[in-house]
């Protein structure tokens, strides 16, 4: 996202995780797949909103599976 530091600034960063957790769970909720365009694993693409939502993945019981047909990794409900 383009103005991702703008949109910061202006609902605080506190809130900003708050927003992406609701949309976390609104597609969890709706069956939505999740695919990540960087590995998981690795700390130099992992920004702290980044970290935030592997982590809540994570915690929901999600593992991380590379889908070298799309070149993205999927979260896979375990």
């Amino acid at each position: 996202m383009d103005n991702w530091d703008e949109v910061v600034k202006k609902v605080g960063a506190d809130n900003m995780w708050n927003i992406n957790e609701a949309f976390l769970r609104q597609q969890e909720e709706a069956g939505k797949t999740f695919y990540l365009a960087h590995d998981p694993d690795d700390p130099e693409v992992a920004n702290s909103y980044y970290l935030k939502e592997i982590d809540w993945l994570r915690s929901r019981g999600y593992e991380f599976e590379f889908d070298a047909g799309a070149g993205l990794w999927r979260a896979v409900k375990k």
